[in-house]
Parts: structure tokens; sequence; C-alpha cells
């Protein structure tokens, strides 16, 4: 196996690299900057097809559901407490405990610069948004090339980006796993580990950071011996393993209780499931639930969430399959730490429940676009406007408030 480095943007090996300055800076500044526009006029048009486009540029249409939970815990203490509600599995856990804390802290952060907690989480997820799209392109490599021009369109467009500009912490979440991935990537094993530990308080599959380093280089990045290997590894894997045990400690000041996390998901059914049998059941029943014992009803109008599960698991099993044939030649270390994150990614929550909102997760597949410039250029085009109406329709379904 030969596993090579992405020195040359966009992997043009042999091609010039000389440039100056200022086309170098447009050529890196200049596709972001398109990409985010193109995903603000999906989720415009989305908008304005339900009639709903005014205040889509405030934060007043993008908080829904959890978004008041982030907004609340800006200002408030974490909670934890048995709930009391009749639709609610008895002896099951409430209160805020159930939320990560680095989005809601920044928030607080904002709002004690003067800025209102609505505008100050819409204005971090807006600037994450963008910061995400930016760091795919340095991970596809910057060229005008058509394949990275439109890999980096699928990432505009990509399953579940509505939630990148929600107040949500989605983008939060893959921006640094982004970063993660360019630090492991550029073996700056210590900056990876800092990111991954960010993630771990950022999202609940930030803790998965830990395990794709390990996976990543013990296949591709491991030396020469075991103690080179550890070298690589511990440093990475080492410190975002201590962002999550940070993490649990943390919440044990806070709540009293370390697993208040765990507490508060129980009642959703969270825990390990068959990922089959959860992935059929996206497909046959309502995007989401409440609680295990409720379901939303069936209908058309979902589709677009069970199309968008559809497009992202074909997405994830033809990039594994296109990636195991040249993994003996050209398959570079960008390629090998988004393959392992891709696949940990997207099969994790396909072990909880069937109750989780899995459409948002789907946004952190994102990464994978940089897999997606070595597919035929027919398919690149296919999945950019497959993923463009999948967006389009699930943009309409969150602002009309039908997805959580």
């Amino acid at each position: 196996m030969t596993v090579t480095d992405t020195a040359v943007p966009g992997d043009q090996r042999g091609a010039p690299v000389a440039r100056s300055r200022g086309t170098w800076l447009l050529l890196v500044a200049l596709p972001p900057l398109a990409g985010f526009v193109l995903a603000h006029a999906v989720d415009y048009a989305a908008a304005a097809h339900v009639g709903l486009a005014s205040g889509f540029f405030g934060p007043g249409r993008w908080i829904h559901w959890d978004s008041h939970h982030y907004l609340a815990l800006a200002t408030r203490h974490y909670t934890l407490r048995h709930c009391h509600k009749r639709t609610i599995p008895p002896h099951s856990y409430c209160g805020n405990a159930g939320w990560l804390p680095l989005y809601p802290q920044l928030i607080h952060l904002f709002g004690g610069l003067g800025v209102p907690k609505p505008w100050a989480g819409k204005t971090l997820a807006e600037a994450c948004a963008f910061g995400t799209l930016f760091l795919a392109w340095l991970l596809i490599g910057p060229s005008w090339s058509a394949p990275s021009l439109l890999a980096l369109a699928l990432a505009a467009v990509f399953p579940g980006q509505v939630y990148l500009f929600a107040v949500f912490p989605v983008s939060l979440a893959v921006f640094l796993s982004l970063a993660f991935l360019l630090f492991l990537a550029r073996r700056r094993y210590v900056l990876a580990g800092l990111a991954g530990a960010a993630a771990a308080w950022a999202y609940p599959t930030g803790f998965l950071l830990a395990g794709v380093a390990v996976a990543y280089t013990a296949i591709a990045d491991r030396g020469r011996s075991f103690a080179d290997w550890l070298e690589r590894m511990l440093p990475s894997a080492g410190i975002a393993a201590l962002g999550l045990t940070g993490l649990l400690f943390a919440y044990q000041i806070w709540t009293h209780a370390w697993n208040a996390y765990f507490l508060v998901q129980a009642k959703y059914g969270n825990g390990i499931h068959d990922p089959a049998a959860t992935f059929l059941a996206s497909l046959t029943r309502g995007p989401h639930a409440a609680y295990p014992i409720q379901q939303l009803n069936v209908g058309y109008k979902y589709l677009p969430a069970k199309a968008q599960t559809v497009l992202v698991a074909a997405l994830v099993v033809t990039l594994v399959a296109a990636s195991l044939t040249r993994w003996r030649t050209s398959l570079t270390r960008t390629d090998w730490v988004v393959l392992c994150y891709t696949v940990l990614v997207w099969l994790f929550p396909l072990t909880q429940s069937i109750a989780v909102s899995r459409y948002r997760s789907d946004a952190l597949v994102m990464p994978a676009v940089v897999l997606v410039r070595r597919l035929p250029l027919v398919v690149q085009i296919l999945l950019v406007l497959a993923a463009a109406w999948i967006a389009f329709g699930m943009g309409a379904l969150f602002f009309q408030a039908k997805l959580r």
C-alpha cells in the first residue's frame, strides 16, 4: 500500500504550483464564497416556495425545537430531574443536560458583547458554515478543475445542509471535524487532538474522532514500528478522548451525575441497535419521533427526508467501494483519514434509536465530498443535482417546522 501526501492542490501532481499571491488567494477564497451563496440560494428558494421567505436573513426563521434549548443554556445552569409528563416513559430523566455545552457557551460569549442570543446563535452558525466550506475546499485541494469544483458544490448542498445555517451546533461540529481531519492529514497531531476534544463538547458524534484517529493511524499512518504508531496516535486520539473525559467530569460538577447526558437521552430510545433495522425503519416510518411511543405519520411530504437517507447511504457505499479498488496505489493521506471518518460517522447514528433526528447527523458526513472528486464526472454532476433537490425539499420542511 502506498500512502502519499497531498502537497499539491487538488492532487494535480506534476502541475505547476508557482503562482502569484493574489491568484492563490482568489483560488482559495472565491469558490468557498460561491458555495456559501449557492447554499443560501437553495434555502431561500425553499423558504419562498412555502411562502416563508420574509425574515429569511434574520434568526427567527432558523430557530426550531432544540434551538430553544441551546439559547436557554447560554444563560442557565444545567439541570437533571425526573420527568413528570404522562407522555414520557416512567422513571425517565428530563432537564437540559441532554444537550452539549460548547455551542451555548459560545453564544454566551457573544451575548457578553451585547449581541442578542438569537443573533449570536445565528451568526455563529453562519460563520462555522462558511468555515466548513473553506476547510472542505482545502481538503479537496484548491483547483479550478471540474472535479474539485463539483465536490465543493456538493458540500454546499450536502444532505442536511439547512442545519448548517440554523441555530443548532451542526455547523460547529462539522467545522471542528474538518479541522481535525485537516490537521491529522498534515501530521499536526496535537492540533488534531484539540479539535477532536472540542468536537466532543459540541455534538454527540464528536467522541468518534478519537476512534477515527486510531483507525487512520493504524491503517495509513502507523510508521515503521509500534512505538512509532503510538507516537502518532496518542497525541490525536488521546487528547480527543480527554475531551470526552473532561465533558463527563464537567457533567458531574454541573448535575452531580457524570452520565447526565445519557440519562436524559435514554427516553428517546438511544442505545445500541441493529443498524440495518434502523436504516429500514427510517424509510418505512416517520422521519423522527418525539418519544419511542410516538411516531409521525408517514406521507409524501416527508419524501425528501427518506430520499436523503438513501442518497447518503448510496454515497457512502459508493465511496468505500471506489476507495477499496485503489487502496494499494493511489489513496492519499487525506483520502484515508476522510474514509475512516466517513464510515464511522455514518454508521454510528444508525446504531441509535429511530427517534433520533438522523437527517441532522447526515450533515456530519459532508467531509466525504473530498473523496467524490475521484468519481466519474457524470456521477459527480448527478450527485450535486440530487443533493440540491433534497436540500430544497428539506429546507421547505424545515421552514414549516416539520423537522426537528
